[in-house]
């Protein structure tokens, strides 16, 4: 006797597991067989700025930037990429953008920040004694000191800043010595001195010579 095929629903050739028990509903049961859908990438990379950030540039010099690194937890190391320019022959403060994307669209920015500055004052002030240096004072007359002037090439005029020290004692027979000192706003500092000798009163001069006449017959003794 022949014998009839027997077509299965695809719920049974799936093992039956898409058929609940109790009749009903012939749908396929969620809690089992089957592959879901990879998880979306919704995390951005990661960009790290090589080197100094913020950065100090003295003007009219060199730079080079240094740069940035970008991870990203799926495609790993990716490209960065820099925008923005610096120029070191003008005093300002710049950035520099870092952008790095990866194959899911996720986006990350960084910003270097870089400030081109006045190259630093590394020139003392210029002392100016006034006066005569060294000088000679006689001994018990009176001695003013001339002072002295200062000028910076950022300050410009600061001679009244100068500090001035020492003494002179005209009552003794010495050598004296007066230092100005004085301290630009970039602490760069100048000293000078001037030498006053104090020196004995020359002697008296000679009394005056006096004149006879001497008569050709008269005898000294």
């Amino acid at each position: 006797e022949p014998t009839t095929p027997i077509v299965l629903a695809p719920s049974v050739i799936m093992g039956g597991r898409g058929r609940k028990s109790g009749g009903g509903s012939s749908g396929v049961n969620s809690g089992s067989g089957g592959s879901l859908p990879p998880p979306t990438d919704t995390t951005a990379p990661i960009i790290s700025i090589t080197g100094t950030n913020p950065i100090d540039v003295i003007k009219n010099t060199s730079y080079t930037d240094a740069g940035a690194t970008a991870d990203d937890e799926t495609d790993g190391a990716i490209t960065v990429v820099a925008t923005g320019n610096v120029d070191i022959a003008i005093i300002d403060t710049y950035t520099i953008t870092y952008t790095a994307t990866d194959s899911s669209n996720n986006i990350s920015t960084a910003i270097r920040t870089v400030n081109v500055v006045t190259p630093p004052d590394t020139n003392s002030p210029i002392i100016t004694v006034l006066g005569d240096n060294p000088i000679n004072i006689i001994k018990n007359k009176t001695y003013t000191d001339a002072g002295a002037t200062a000028n910076d090439d950022v300050d410009g005029d600061i001679t009244s800043s100068i500090i001035k020290t020492g003494e002179v004692d005209v009552s003794i027979v010495d050598t004296y010595i007066i230092t100005y000192m004085v301290t630009d706003s970039s602490n760069n500092i100048s000293t000078l001195t001037r030498t006053i000798n104090v020196v004995a009163p020359p002697p008296p001069p000679p009394p005056p010579l006096t004149t006879f006449t001497i008569d050709s017959d008269t005898t000294l003794s």
